[in-house]
């Protein structure tokens, strides 16, 4: 995949690829928004089913503060929620869910997803 100008960029660029390369069950609408009040300080994203689709959503604070590679690892967490509650469960994290964020991690390391997010840490998020 092309190297993207901007961390903002690169977080659009790796969800392209997730539909692309691991499409869910289910339609899957991403969100970058000011999630969480200080008491969910180690929540950094989530995953809900509403009617017929996925939506995700990505604390707006880890754009900012952190580097590409963390927000692209939150987005493959709560994507692979997405892919493993296509069959039903009562488990947050079954073994699905562990199954495909193997299969979404290895993937990106073996694409040279992983350098193209670390050559962008250097840049503010915009």
């Amino acid at each position: 995949m092309p190297a993207a100008k901007t961390h903002r960029g690169r977080l659009a660029q790796v969800e392209r690829w997730l539909r692309a390369r691991f499409p869910a069950p289910l339609p899957v609408r991403v969100r970058v928004v000011d999630l969480f009040d200080s008491e969910d300080e180690d929540r950094w994203g989530d995953c809900e089913l509403v009617k017929k689709r996925f939506e995700i959503r990505l604390e707006a604070e880890v754009l900012v503060e952190d580097t590409p590679y963390h927000a692209v690892q939150i987005l493959f967490h709560e994507w692979a929620h997405a892919l493993s509650w296509g069959t039903p469960t009562k488990q947050d994290h079954p073994d699905e869910w562990g199954i495909w964020y193997a299969r979404i991690y290895r993937a990106y390391m073996d694409e040279g997803g992983y350098e193209q997010s670390v050559r962008l840490s250097a840049h503010p998020w915009r």
